[in-house]
Order: structure tokens, then sequence, then C-alpha cells
């Protein structure tokens, strides 16, 4: 840093924290006042302790970090499954920040804000940087992307920018955000950090090197010092320039005075304090903070905990702040690590924080595990002290001055200097003339999702409990002013504190849907609402000043002051003073919708309202009371608003109306004079009946001087599993996992009547959407019914055709065609047996993908006889100890095409024979369907035997399933939990195998002999597919029905389904980014060969537009239009689009 340089002083103005044991700044405080250690034993979802008992057994940990808020970020599933932890903590930090700084995030876009980021942890890249199949790895764990993702998710064109300095990272951050602002580059910054541990190998390196506690604790400055303990958390501050901040009201935390950072250069070692650095550091920043070094209080140092570093630190801190404070009191040192361990680059905000919160509450907390000093330190010559208790800090707040160290491992260090400011006022004093009128007052609260707004309205009637009006009034001010208004509100009027928790507690939520227009009703009957207008005038400082400005430009015998305030006035002067009075409402409105505004007029308002929408000043209205033909001379183009006529006439000015009506889907119509019960009630009445609606307004029309600033519930995100899928199973659709927790769809199929055939038909509806026995069965990337599937329904449609039979044997059975499956929608299969005599006959299985007589396909034949009695077999011969297979064969198997999900893998262990081998097969948590005696996994294992047996070429063609020249089923069976598989010994990958299933009694059950394989191309598999669907639903559909693809298209690539509120969103708003915007252009070009350009879909199209445009296409070439049906509300699942659509070919650029 450069000492010659001014230093600028930097507010902090917001900020937030995610701590282990606090999940917010308040209850980070109330642990360090009490003293409380949260470190704790490492939860089993991270690692395994009982492997590394030495040394990663304790730590300081997150409760949650794969749970995200993805929706409230619109960001898809499946970008979020692949986003580091660490950059879902910073973006709801972010949000979290903003709302304790009283700032709606939406106020800022466009602004030149920025964010800088202190990250050094590389857990979730480490842990999956091998997963290719993500296009959102790169930008999930980059941490770059994690600054950058919180400028691109608000709108924040200021700098953007990762820092990593080790240790140092986040205090660098900070330090650079204060230059930044100094610099101009900026007026204020997010600077904030995370740290995430996923993995033990850091650890377990960092042990090696001797610096991590084998007690388990830091203890900073204490005797038993032996190392630290690692941890996680994230933290977050806002900054803004100080006499900014001061000029806008923000409430200010706390004044950076300094920062600084430096380097140890060439010491004693790369990774070795150097006190000499450090010491000249603290100089540098006391000197450029202007203050003498008596002035420093509270030193909230790096303190790690190892009995040298934490030595040269304190003779660092005493050759730079101690010999030049002679007679001062001792100089307090802490370090927030003994309470939660080292947060590594994340450390130094955290400590920063305390520092904050100690300045704020005048007290400094006791740090922990120093009872007994180190040595070392030579902390015993009382110019320096350890607080053991809280301290009081007997200092007026204002100047109350900490420094905050923090020192990376490489050599980097880095030194904030912070002063407190004048306590902020209470919420009695901030609630002091902060709303238009003493009477009646509206508390607002709002969330995106109906979940969180119940949890917000909970914690909002805590936050209330035992408040009186005035804080009552200061928490709505405040929830109004300082928060972002979302979909989902609540609106409750209240006028004493009591009846507002209560009625809170008892309101209704509402869904304010998508933002629309609001169209204000300017007619005789609102002007007739004198009262009403006369208490506005006196309570209401906005309508106020548009009357006295009104007012002004008038003539003096035209007293609007005096007539509105209840006056008499000549006939002629009333006339202009009702055209005035219509003038200024409409003014009024205009000042506080934010939202798109129109008015609907009648004879009465229309003048007026044309006038002051036009741009017609207010000094001309008495001339067009007199001449209204004047009003014709104006041109359209200077109309700001629509306005609507509410009746029929032909005047100069008809082209200064709008056309038409206002479509009443769209519009929030507003009629003033429905409300207005009493005159005090109007102002809230109306506020809350637009707000309800979605309208977006400015509530300083009802708090013109409010506070933003009171103790609110931060917003109750909704947090969702969002992970990865395990390596092996990365491709598998997500459905199969919830599928395979619980029961699995029915199986039993339907019987169909045929009296006068000699058939017996069942009739069976497959939804793979609700199936894992379908979704788990994955042939690259494509849903298809499996062959054990198949056999299964055969083998059960047989057993119940002879009821009494205890072996079935099928023979010649032969697979014809795959049957393709899809989560969007259902196949219909149907098993038409035809027998030849009491105990024989043949079989053939159909499916059909659409409701279509003509479209049916079979898929299977074979033939069948049945038996009472189960023949002779072989049983099974001692297996002895089985070895496990090769933990790397189904994710082996998947990078081939054969994407098993979990119900399909039940191969466990194997063992070679000279003639044969065999398996073990286990149950992996599936449950078997109603209506088939055992799961088509098990089945379908003997299939993944014989690839692991004879080493088949996975990079090769596909091999499916071709036929089986017999297949004998012994009942009764019950569901199998475990089996041994049998395989006769050959080397031939091509040769039919005979496969043996044994039951835990050593009885064969199930025997398949010479099954015979195929070999098939993947680009032949996907052209049956294509074949089999009529992929173009164009070519075939009735109209309507390209709309319901294009729904699920879109929803697919968005990640999320599109109810019919959201139509009309900006696509960017649902979670749209360049890559989806990529993807969906390959989709859209190939199915209605139209070309939508990338920009034309980040640019603000919603669904609704893409849908017309798409339409006009369509109709342009004579096909069927896609709009022609009303679109339906979508109930699509999220992977609806199938697989072999997704070969998109996409380009990044680097």
């Amino acid at each position: 840093m450069n000492p010659t340089r001014p230093s600028v002083p930097v507010a902090v103005i917001g900020l937030a924290c995610r701590l282990p044991g606090a999940a917010d700044a308040g209850a980070f405080w109330q642990a360090l006042l009490h003293g409380r250690d949260l470190v704790g034993s490492v939860p089993a979802d991270r690692w395994d302790a009982s492997a590394h008992p030495d040394f990663v057994s304790h730590g300081a940990f997150l409760a949650d970090v794969i749970g995200f808020d993805a929706a409230f970020f619109s960001v898809s599933e499946s970008e979020a499954a692949f986003m580091c932890p660490q950059q879902r903590l910073l973006l709801e930090l972010a949000w979290h920040t903003f709302e304790h700084a009283g700032v709606a995030p939406s106020a800022l876009e466009g602004s030149d804000t920025g964010v800088f980021v202190g990250l050094c942890g590389h857990d979730f890249s480490i842990q999956h940087w091998e997963r290719s199949e993500s296009l959102y790895l790169g930008t999930g764990t980059s941490n770059a992307v994690a600054a950058n993702r919180i400028s691109f998710q608000f709108g924040l064109h200021g700098p953007s920018l990762a820092i990593d300095a080790a240790c140092a990272s986040s205090l660098s951050a900070v330090h650079l955000a204060c230059r930044s602002i100094a610099d101009g580059e900026c007026a204020q910054a997010l600077a904030g950090s995370a740290n995430v541990l996923l993995l033990p190998q850091v650890t377990a390196n960092l042990a090696e090197a001797g610096v991590i506690s084998k007690s388990g604790r830091c203890h900073s400055f204490g005797g038993a010092a032996d190392g630290y303990v690692r941890s996680e958390g994230a933290a977050m501050v806002l900054l803004k320039r100080l006499d900014l901040a001061e000029r806008d009201g923000d409430r200010i935390l706390g004044v950076i005075l300094a920062s600084g950072v430096n380097h140890n250069g060439r010491s004693n070692g790369l990774t070795a304090p150097n006190p000499q650095a450090q010491t000249h550091l603290i100089r540098q920043c006391i000197r450029t903070a202007g203050i003498d070094t008596a002035a420093l209080d509270y030193v909230e140092a790096a303190a790690t905990g190892t009995r040298m570093g934490d030595a040269i630190e304190v003779k660092a801190i005493k050759d730079a702040l101690v010999a030049e404070r002679p007679g001062a009191n001792p100089l307090m040192l802490g370090s927030v690590k003994s309470n939660l361990g080292h947060l590594e680059g994340t450390g130094g905000i955290v400590g920063l924080i305390k520092a904050l919160l100690s300045i704020q509450h005048g007290q400094i907390p006791p740090s922990l595990h120093s009872q007994t000093l180190n040595p070392l330190c030579q902390l015993d010559d009382a110019t320096l002290s350890i607080p053991q208790c809280v301290v009081p800090w007997n200092r007026p707040t204002s100047e109350r001055i900490a420094a905050v160290s923090s020192f990376g491992f490489g050599g980097s260090n880095a030194h904030v200097v912070v002063r407190g400011v004048q306590s902020p006022e209470s919420a009695r004093a901030a609630a002091d003339g902060c709303v238009a009128h003493p009477d009646w007052h509206l508390l607002t609260l709002s969330a995106r999702a109906p979940e969180a707004l119940q949890s917000l309205i909970q914690a909002a009637a805590s936050h209330l409990e035992g408040a009186d009006l005035a804080e009552a009034q200061a928490f709505a001010s405040a929830a109004a002013l300082g928060r972002e208004q979302h979909r989902y509100r609540v609106a409750v009027p209240f006028r004493d504190a009591a009846a507002l928790r209560a009625s809170l507690l008892a309101s209704q939520s509402v869904d304010a849907g998508t933002r629309r227009t609001v169209c204000v009703a300017l007619d005789d009957q609102v002007l007739e609402m004198v009262q009403v207008w006369q208490w506005l005038y006196d309570h209401c400082p906005a309508f106020t000043q548009i009357v006295d400005d009104t007012a002004a430009q008038l003539p003096s015998d035209v007293p609007l002051n005096h007539w509105i305030s209840g006056g008499t006035v000549p006939e002629w002067s009333a006339a202009i003073c009702r055209a005035a009075l219509c003038y200024c409402v409409a003014a009024w409105f205009e000042g506080f919708v934010r939202s798109p505004l129109a008015f609907q007029v009648d004879p009465t308002g229309e003048l007026a309202a044309i006038a002051r929408l036009s741009g017609v000043a207010a000094s001309d209205l008495p001339m067009l009371c007199e001449n209204p033909a004047r009003l014709g001379h104006w041109h359209a183009q200077s109309k700001r608003l629509p306005i609507y006529r509410s009746h029929r006439s032909e005047q100069p000015w008809e082209h200064l109306l709008s056309p038409g009506k206002p479509d009443p889907k769209r519009t929030i119509f507003c009629q003033p004079d429905d409300l207005a019960l009493a005159p005090d009630r109007f102002l809230t009445d109306l506020l809350a009946n637009l707000y309800l609606q979605g309208a977006r307004l400015d509530w300083s029309v009802l708090y013109p001087q409010g506070a933003r600033h009171a103790k609110l519930p931060l917003y109750p995100f909704q947090h969702q599993y969002h992970w990865p899928a395990p390596p092996d199973s990365a491709l598998v659709n997500p459905v199969s996992a919830s599928a395979t927790s619980k029961e699995d769809a029915d199986w039993t199929g339907q019987e169909l009547p045929l009296p006068l055939l000699n058939q017996r038909r069942r009739q069976y509806r497959l939804d793979a959407s609700c199936s894992s026995v379908l979704a788990d069965h994955v042939i690259d990337g494509h849903y298809i019914l499996s062959a054990a599937a198949q056999i299964g329904l055969v083998a059960e449609g047989l057993m119940n055709h002879a009821a009494a039979a205890a072996h079935v044997t099928l023979s010649d059975v032969q697979f014809l065609a795959p049957t393709f499956l899809s989560l969007t929608s259902t196949v219909d299969a149907q098993l038409i047996i035809e027998p030849d005599g009491p105990s024989c006959g043949t079989c053939q299985l159909m499916t059909t993908q659409r409701d279509d007589p003509t479209a049916w396909q079979t898929v299977l034949t074979c033939e069948f006889t049945t038996s009472a009695t189960a023949s002779a077999s072989r049983r099974l011969p001692e297996t002895g100890d089985m070895h496990p297979v090769p933990p790397d064969f189904y994710a082996a198997m998947a990078r081939a095409g054969y994407e098993y999900g979990p119900s399909y893998r039940w191969l466990a262990a194997m063992r070679d024979f000279p003639d044969s081998a065999r398996y073990g097969l286990k149950n992996p948590d599936a449950r078997c369907p109603k209506g088939l005696s055992w799961h088509p996994g098990l089945l379908d294992s003997c299939f993944h035997a014989l690839a692991l047996q004879t080493a088949t070429n996975l990079g090769g063609e596909l091999r499916l399933p071709a036929g089986v020249e017999a297949i004998e089923i012994r009942r009764p069976m019950a569901p199998l939990q475990s089996c041994v598989l049998t395989i006769d010994k050959t080397s031939d990958a091509n040769a039919p195998a005979d496969f043996w299933l044994y039951d835990d009694s050593g009885l064969p059950v199930v025997t398949l002999r010479q099954a015979r394989f195929g070999a098939l191309s993947r680009a032949a598999l996907a052209q049956l597919e294509r074949a089999q669907r009529a992929v173009d639903p164009l070519a075939t559909a009735e109209p309507g029905s390209a709309m319901q693809w294009l729904l699920a298209t879109v929803s697919c690539v968005l990640g999320a389904p599109i109810d019919t509120e959201q139509h009309t969103l900006p696509l960017p708003s649902l979670g749209l980014d360049s890559l989806k915007a990529m993807e969906l252009q390959g989709y859209l070009r190939r199915q209605f060969r139209t070309e939508v350009g990338v920009t034309q879909l980040l640019g603000g199209m919603s669904f609704q537009a893409l849908a017309q445009q798409l339409d006009h296409a369509q109709a342009a070439s004579s096909t069927h239009p896609i709009t022609s049906t009303q679109v339906p509300a979508a109930s699509i699942d999220i992977e609806s689009f199938d697989r072999s659509h997704r070969d998109t070919l996409v380009e990044i650029e680097l």
C-alpha cells in the first residue's frame, strides 16, 4: 500500500454471515458473548472421520451445504447441482446483506456496485472435476464466477473480482473494495467470502505439515496451542463511500478508516510469518487512518493457535502499537478462531464482523482456550490483555476503534482499521414523523414461494411480540421501503401493535401474479370524494406538494388549496378547481405507481387527465377549461401514458386517447371511490389493494421519511437438495432416485374382456415418470423398456392365465423392436395370450407410443408351456467366498452407453471357476413393483454379468438382447433380496449364453438357455426412436399440440415447468442463460426450421413472444400454427424432453 495516499473513509452499511452454530449475525454475536465453542465432530455427510481419527475428526461445519434455493435465483436444477456450495452461499448472503442494509436489490440494477470475493478453497472442484457431462461444471467451480455470478444476478456493472490470498483472501477483498471505492470505480461494493470443506485430503496434508491441532481446538494465545482446526462458513459486508452513505440516510455500522495489504518478501520460508512485514503493515494502516495508537483499544488477531505463529504476531503488534502508547490501557487482543476454528480464506471478514459487532454493542467478547497463556507470546507485561470474560468498551461509540489482521500461508498480509459511529436512532425515534398520517399503518410482506411467505409471517410475528406501536410502525416502514416485493404477498393494515400481530398470523397470502398495468379510473365519482382529498392534502406530503405546486401555477382567483380544504369559490372557479384536482390526482398516481400505468376517464376527468399526461402545464388549465378544443393541437407522441375512454364521443383531442380497452387479464383496475370507507383508511386500503394485485409501488407515499432499518427477519430461503449424482449414475435421470424411494407404479394391468375370441389380453400403462423400473433402464440416452421387464410381464400374465402352474417355460423368445419411453408421456402395452391347449400356446407383447390403433408394434413373441410341477434341476454347488465386482464397473458401463440407474445395479460380487463364473446379486434397495414376482433389475443383471465376464468392448457398438431359446421360471417366487447367478464359461461375447439364477436355498428360480445378443450402432438406435416417435410433431399433430411440444421443450431447457402466469415473463428471469439459450436455439432450429437468435432469447423474450414468433414462421410456411389453441397450464416433468434430442452442438467462448 502507498503510505502517502490519503484515506477515503468507507462506511459499512450492511452485513450478513452464516457460520457453524450461528445462522446469522445476531446468533453469531450471542455465541461470542456467551463464549460458545462452536467446534465439533466431522458430520457423517462429509467424510468418514473414523478413517483418519488422528487429524480430521474435528472442525466447525455448517448444518447444510447441499441445500440451495435455486428457484429463488432462477437457477435450473441441472445448473444448481454443479454449483459449488461456496457460490450458493455467496448468492444467498449477498441477498441477506442487501436486506440488512435496507436496500432492495432491484434498486441497484444497472449501478456501478462492485463485487469482491475472497476464496481459496477448491474442494467441490476437486471432487467433481472429472464430471465432463455437465456444461455447468466450469462456471460452477470457477472462483471468478463466484463474484461474477453475483454481479450478473443483480445487474451490477462495477468491478467483479475473485481474490485468492490464502487465509488473507477475504480481508484482501475488503481492502480492494475500499480502494476501488476510493478510486471512483464504484460508489459501493460487496465484499465477502465463503469456505466449505468437502474432502479430508487438505486436512491430511496440513496434518503432515504439523499445523493441525490434535486436541481439536484453536488455543489462540493459549499455553496448550498445538495448531488449528479447519472450519467453514460465509460472510459478507456492503461498503459505501462515507459521504454518500450519510447523504442517502444509510445505517452506518462502522467506518473503515484504513486498509492495506503487503507480503512477507524473502523471509525464513514461503510459509513462515515475517514479523517485520506485519509490523510495517500495521504501522502504515494506523498512519493512513490518521489516529494515535492510544486510540486503538482492540485488535482482532489472526492467532491461529500455533505456538510460534501466535508469538510472532504478538511481537509484531507490540512493535507496531505498544511502544507508542505509554500509559494507555492495555491493548485487548482476541481471535474468533478460538470459537470457530480457522475459516481460512473467510477468517478475516468474520473477524471484521466480530469487531463491528463489538463496537456496536460496546462489549469485547472473551477469547477462549487461553486461560493459560502461551509463554512464547510474552503477554505478562500488562501492555497487552487477552479477555477471559466480556469486557465493557467504555468509550462513546464513535470513539471505539479496532484493528483486524489476517495473514495468508503464502506470505500475504492484510490489515483493516475500523471505527464506530454514533449509535443508530431507536425504532421509536426513527418512526417519529415517518408515516403520512398518525392513525392507520400498513405492513407488507412478500416471498417468491408460498412456503417462504408462511415462514416469513411466523418470523415477523415473533419479532413483533411485545413491540409497541412506534416499533411496529418502524418495522412496517422498513419492510416496505427496504425489502424487495415478491409474488406471494400479505398486506395488513393496523393501528395498534397487538392487533397487528394477531391480524398477521390470521392473514391469508395472495398470489399477486406477474407484473400488470394499473388502470386508474378518473371519473365524476372520484372527484366527489371531497373528504378523502381533503384528508390527503392535510396528511400525505406527496399529495400536498403536488396540490401546492399546481395551485402556485393557477391565477389567484382560482384558490385550489382553499377549495380542497372545503372553502367556497365561485362556480366558474370551482370548474377549474375540479379540473385541477383531476390533474393533481393523475400526477399523484403517476408519482407512486411504479407498474405500467394507464387511466380510464369519463367526460369529467378526460380533459385534465389528457392535459396532465400530455405535458400541458397547470397554468394552461383555465384556458383549456374555457376552450377545450385547443387541447386538440397537442401531438399524440407527447402523451406519456395510455388514456382509455369509458364513454363514446368525438372530440378534437381524440388522437390523444388510446384505442380500445385495457386487457382485463393483464390489468389491475383501480376505482378509488370503491375504497373510500373512511378518509383516514383510504391511503392504506388503496395501497393494500394495489399491492395484493401485483402492483409495484413507491412506498414513500405512505412513509415519506420512513426508516429503512429495523430488526426484520431475513428472507427464509427454501432449500432443496442440489448435488451431482454419483459418478456411476451421472447420466441417469434423477427421477430414478425419487422413484426407488417409494412404491413403484402398479404393474398388475387390466384384463380386457374378449368373449368371442380365443385370446386373453391384458393391458398395461407404462409411465417412466413414476417408475424406477422404467426410468433406470437407459441405453445411450434413450429410455427403453428392458428385456427383463418384458419377460416379467409375460411371465406374470401366464401365471395368472394358468393359476395352478408351478413351472412356466417360454421358448423361442424373440425381441423384435425396442420400446422407447419418455418422461412426458405414457406408453400402452398389451400382452396377448393365445392358448393352443390347456397348458401351451403363444404370446406376443405389443406397445404403442400414441393413442392410435395403427401405431401398435409387436416387440416380443414366444411360445409357452405350463405345468403343475417343476422339472428336476441342478442345485447350486458351493460357491465359496466371492470378491466384490470392480468399483468402477457401472461407471464404465455408463460411459459406454449402458446407463443403469440404482434399481438395476444388483451385481455385487463374483468368483471365477474353471468352467463357469458365479456372481452375487444383491437388492440395491429397489422395491419390487406390485404385479411382478421379481424386480426386472435382477434378471437384467444377468446381462451385465456377461459383459463383465467376456470383457465386452464397451466402447464399440451397443449389444442388446435379441432372443432366448428357452426361459424356465419356477413358482412360488417370493421377491428376491439376494441370489447367485452362474454363467457357463465362454470367451466369445457373441456366442449364446446360459444363465442360472438361484435363491437363498440354492434352488434355481429362473434359467435362461442360449440367450443371444445383437449389435446395434448408436446412430441406428437413434434412428429407430425417431421412426417410432414421429419426432416432428408439426407433421402429424393436430393444431395446438406443437405448442405443447414447445412448452415441454422450454420447460426442460429451463429445468422447471412454466406455469400459465409465467408465459409473459422474460425467459432469462425464469433461468435461461447463455448455455441454455444455445441449447434451445438448436431445438427450435431442428424442430421448427426457424432461426431464433440467442440474443433475442436473452434479450427479454417471453415464452408467449417466442410462441408468437414461431407461429408467424409456421403460418408463412403453411404448416400448423402453434398458437391455434389455448396453452394449457404446464404440469410437465422438468426431465420431460427426451434424451435423444440432446445432441445440439454449442460453442462456448472461453
